[in-house]
């Protein structure tokens, strides 16, 4: 029975086709039906007419659809189908060009060949033709369901994706639209379709944008490259979250990792094992001390002084960049967090300035530093981040993974110590934007030092050449760039997390650049009253030391077993991968191709990761870079026979890596750690992958 059957007979069919929409819930789709099947309307009215079918919905006394259902959504249908017709164009993401991929490393190296091999002229704007199918549709809204049962039924959807926040609203379908015979007309296609439907008509907007988020970044490729968003009844519930969506689906790519930098991370933290780094210990205690999270923005020179009158009201943490400012006016940290693993973070730390610092503060890093960086320091501490093969393969206890470190060092200064549960935090210099392109951090910062190497200067003055516009704290514009927004939105998210765990949990912007949401800001009198009332002065050392009474971790004893539990492991999901793809072997069709991405980032983010968890990082971020590669130019090449050819090599090149990687594991993770010869902890990986590459 399809919908088109209903219309007059729809009223009497009604109830027929409820118990059978349970029936096929409950067998197949056990959470919804759990959702769905004692949900009384509370808020909605099914109107059908009993003579003609004619259908309308009430919200309260208000009709959702004018007086007439079909109607409605014949029309809504036609005016989606002419804006996103086949041949029209979407402007998404760029895929990767050659000239973009500098670094001779094991992943680089095969991408960057990859894209040697796309026909000269092909257009790599990121604007793309949609072909004669729908990668992926997410549709916002189910309400009737007749909008996706016909769209459905008359173009063919790859994927199709429904979000629908209310369950009241996703009930009504259950009465006009045949679920059960809906699956099977696209599963004859090979076409999927997945149900999101959310259990509580009382959650909040901003739970219901984490929820929709999640869900659209975990369908790689189609998501970014070729995602259309159909939001039933132009529902003013869903503007924010497309919004939001299309503006951070760049600031999304950035977030993927690469093997090359996980290997590279997973050696220095074998050596740092190996030697006996103390692992951060953890504290479930709340306190209610004040923390100065300190980082390198421009506006922390007007408030350098701000934080020198009260440091001893506050512990003081620096982050990355955010410490050479403070040593400048003669401010030595209580903590210093560091998070990137290149070599210049020990060019840096090691300098003659820092020389107090090394023996008067505590340094908190990422595990996956260069050994030589903690062997500066006298008392030092890991920690792991969430996001790492590393969290799975060394804590024990779920809730000592700290959450949040990513992507700069203020965010893992902020995470870091809202885990260890302080409830009052002031940022300063995390101002995330600028409001004079050439005064983007602190002129005390190490960007604006004299004699700084030339590649490094080149960076960034070509990480500042694509600074845009964005809301400051004061209401108006202020520039900054993508890795900031990114920082910007990872702290506003960790924050949430942290105030639904403690109502208490506080944080104060300190910082006169971008607006961060969820904090209060300071100006320098606002800030000077709040601190006036606090709590009880720390006058000494000793009362700043947070985890004198704590008891670390260690871990050198298992280190050879991890190290090799993990190269099996990483053996199972290169194997499991390609045999998916010779699957697809000789099938050069894009849409084939499309759906065969699709099956290997399921498996990736639903088989592997529920046996392998956080192990799946070492390879998870390359995976969905060569998905959106292949996927990127198959879009973007429109000859046929070209396009055909591509796909073939792109599916080698996908092959020869994962038959390669596990003995490039392999060959980095033999030697008897720590090895003081390892040339990958004294030199930039970028200089000598040579060494280990084959």
């Amino acid at each position: 029975m399809t919908n088109s059957h209903l219309n007059k007979d729809r009223a009497s069919q009604a109830m027929a086709l409820l118990h059978k929409n349970h029936r096929f819930f409950k067998k197949n789709h056990p959470n919804i039906y759990g959702i769905i099947k004692d949900l009384e309307f509370t808020r909605y009215t099914l109107d059908i007419d009993k003579k003609t079918g004619c259908t309308e919905v009430f919200d309260g006394k208000k009709g959702v659809y004018s007086g007439d259902l079909d109607t409605a959504i014949e029309q809504e249908i036609a005016d989606y189908t002419t804006k996103f017709a086949p041949g029209n164009r979407v402007s998404t993401v760029t895929p990767p060009v050659p000239n973009s991929i500098v670094y001779p490393r094991f992943f680089s190296n095969r991408l960057k060949e990859l894209t040697k091999k796309v026909p000269v002229g092909t257009n790599v704007n990121g604007n793309y033709k949609i072909p004669e199918y729908y990668p992926t549709i997410f549709f916002m809204g189910c309400w009737s369901g007749l909008h996706i049962d016909k769209f459905l039924r008359s173009n063919n959807v790859l994927q199709t994706i429904i979000f629908e926040p209310d369950p009241e609203r996703f009930c009504l379908s259950l009465y006009l639209t045949d679920w059960e015979d809906l699956h099977n007309y696209c599963a004859i296609k090979d076409n999927k379709i997945v149900l999101h439907i959310a259990g509580d008509k009382e959650i909040s907007n901003t739970y219901i944008s984490n929820i929709a988020w999640n869900i659209f970044v975990s369908q790689c490729p189609s998501f970014p490259l070729i995602s259309l968003f159909y939001n039933h009844l132009g529902n003013l519930e869903f503007e924010p979250i497309i919004k939001r969506v299309k503006e951070d689906m760049h600031l999304y790519l950035n977030q993927w990792g690469y093997y090359d930098d996980e290997i590279n991370q997973l050696n220095n933290a074998f050596h740092n094992i190996a030697v006996g780094i103390p692992a951060l210990p953890q504290s479930a205690e709340k306190k209610k001390k004040n923390i100065f999270i300190i980082g390198a923005g421009p506006s922390l020179d007007d408030r350098i002084e701000d934080i020198k009158k009260n440091i001893d009201k506050a512990i003081i943490v620096s982050c990355g960049s955010g410490l050479r400012p403070l040593v400048k006016n003669g401010i030595i940290p209580d903590y210093h967090v560091e998070l990137e693993s290149h070599m210049f973070t020990h060019e840096m730390l090691s300098k003659p300035e820092y020389s107090e610092l090394h023996k008067k503060t505590t340094f908190i890093s990422a595990l996956q530093l260069p050994p030589n960086v903690f062997e500066l320091f006298e008392k030092k501490y890991f920690f792991v981040k969430d996001s790492t093969a590393l969290s799975e393969l060394f804590i024990q206890d779920d809730s000592d993974v700290i959450r949040g470190v990513t992507p700069t060092c203020t965010n893992a200064g902020f995470a870091v110590f809202s885990h260890l549960n302080y409830e009052n935090i002031y940022l300063f210099g995390l101002d995330f934007g600028f409001k004079d392109l050439d005064n983007h951090h602190s002129r005390s910062s190490i960007y604006f030092e004299n004699g700084n190497s030339k590649g490094f200067d080149q960076d960034t003055t070509k990480n500042f050449s694509s600074a845009f516009e964005v809301e400051s704290v004061n209401g108006d514009k202020i520039f900054s760039i993508s890795m900031y927004c990114t920082s910007r939105r990872a702290l506003e998210n960790c924050l949430v997390t942290h105030k639904y765990r403690n109502t208490n949990f506080k944080v104060y912007n300190c910082s006169d650049g971008a607006k961060i949401k969820g904090t209060e800001h300071l100006s320098r009198d606002n800030f000077s009253s709040k601190i006036i009332n606090t709590y009880p002065l720390l006058k000494t050392k000793q009362s700043k030391d947070i985890l004198a009474d704590c008891a670390p971790l260690t871990y050198e004893t298992v280190l050879r077993e991890k190290i090799s539990e993990l190269e099996f492991d990483l053996t199972v999901m290169c194997n499991e991968i390609k045999y998916i793809i010779n699957q697809y072997r000789d099938n050069f069709d894009l849409a084939d191709n499309f759906k065969l991405c699709e099956k290997i980032n399921n498996h990736l983010l639903k088989s592997l990761n529920k046996r392998f968890d956080r192990k799946t990082f070492l390879i998870r971020g390359s995976i969905w870079h060569i998905l959106h590669t292949g996927m990127s130019y198959g879009l973007a090449i429109e000859n046929v026979s070209e396009k055909s050819l591509f796909i073939k090599q792109w599916q080698e090149t996908f092959i020869d890596l994962l038959e390669t990687l596990p003995a490039h594991y392999h060959s980095i993770t033999k030697k008897e750690y720590p090895d003081k010869n390892d040339p990958w902890i004294h030199e930039d990986i970028a200089g000598n992958e040579a060494n280990f590459l084959e």
